[in-house]
């Protein structure tokens, strides 16, 4: 009697351990807790709440074919429907096929259309989550609670950093670029390409938490990537009109953090048009989050976040912003721009210090 005891008492941490001890606050009806739904992942095949408890879809993970387990309680992953991104499947398939992986929060609601042969819809199965709330399935997945698999590459790089001058009586020479579509390409870190007389200071400089860029593509996954730029035009004329411009590109999902901080001096008096801080994030397509707060931009379109105006004479003007891009469904920039002309002076001075790092 007292081997069966200790038996038993083993069989249930095994099985306790395995995540098939579940009590669930509540259960639809019809339904199942995530203890009664099998599937295929990782190569293991298991219940989905033992699945969810041992991480299997923590990282990035792939599935193939279907449970093999003899099913007297519940269903397997191919007999329950789930909406991944608009697309009514069979959850094996969902992890089959990599979708669940790269389904965007936000992209897959409760919406089934007509079912066919199956049994249950992701509605009608509770999970406890790895944080360990309770939720149907298809809250998990619309919540974005199995995006691992972000679209495309991953990270973030300087896309662009250069300068440009004017004045109000000659015409803008050419944007000069330190760094060009992520590759530098002024070694000497000054990007130069002014005649003399222009009597023009600069000063630009871009490093990593490393040093210098290492190696000439500026793309990372975990650098800081700083940059400070000087742009001044002196004693050439009235309104001498200098401007900077810093290009960042953030791929896939990847949360990024960006500091702007932007001045300007065109009356001798150096002050903060833009400084602070935001983190960047996407959502899904159309959506990226700027200090948690989601934002709707169109693809081809921007949104500025920041923006600053302003008068250094009676007959000058100095603008700034902070923008977003949304340029593809896998990438977006994040731009930052100033420009100043005082009419009545000579001189004029922007300045832009920044830099972007995993947030």
């Amino acid at each position: 009697m007292e081997k069966r005891v200790v038996g038993l008492l083993a069989v249930i941490l095994v099985f306790g351990s395995m995540g098939f001890i579940i009590a669930y606050a509540s259960v639809p009806s019809p339904g199942h807790g995530g203890n009664g739904v099998f599937v295929r992942v990782g190569g293991d095949d298991l219940n989905l709440q033992a699945a969810i408890n041992s991480g299997k879809f923590n990282a990035k993970f792939v599935g193939s074919g279907s449970s093999s387990r003899s099913i007297i309680h519940g269903h397997s992953g191919d007999d329950v429907v789930v909406n991944v991104n608009g697309n009514v499947k069979s959850f094996q398939a969902a992890i089959n096929d990599g979708s669940l992986c790269a389904a965007a929060p936000g992209s897959s609601p409760s919406s089934f259309g007509a079912i066919v042969g199956k049994s249950q819809t992701g509605d009608e199965i509770i999970i406890t989550n790895s944080s360990g709330a309770e939720k149907t399935l298809q809250a998990a997945i619309n919540g974005g609670e199995f995006y691992k698999c972000p679209p495309g590459p991953s990270g973030y790089s300087l896309v662009y950093l250069g300068r440009q001058l004017s004045t109000s009586y000659v015409a803008p020479w050419s944007w000069v670029a330190a760094i060009d579509k992520n590759e530098v390409v002024d070694t000497s870190n000054l990007a130069i390409d002014y005649t003399a007389n222009t009597n023009s200071d600069l000063s630009i400089t871009y490093s990593t938490s490393e040093g210098d860029w290492k190696p000439v593509n500026t793309r990372t996954d975990d650098l800081r990537l700083s940059v400070s730029a000087n742009n001044k035009l002196y004693n050439y004329g009235k309104g001498p009109t200098p401007m900077l411009r810093v290009i960042y590109r953030v791929w896939g999902d990847t949360a990024v953090s960006v500091k702007t901080h932007v001045k300007a001096d065109g009356t001798g008096t150096f002050s903060s048009k833009i400084d602070r801080t935001d983190v960047f994030q996407r959502k899904d397509k159309t959506k990226i989050s700027v200090r948690g707060d989601v934002k709707t931009i169109a693809l081809e379109s921007f949104l500025d976040i920041k923006t600053d105006s302003w008068n250094p004479a009676d007959h000058g003007y100095g603008n700034a912003y902070l923008r977003v891009k949304n340029r593809a469904e896998n990438y977006f920039d994040i731009e930052i721009f100033v420009q100043e002309q005082d009419e009545q002076s000579d001189t004029s001075r922007v300045w832009i210090d920044s830099y972007i790092e995993a947030a």
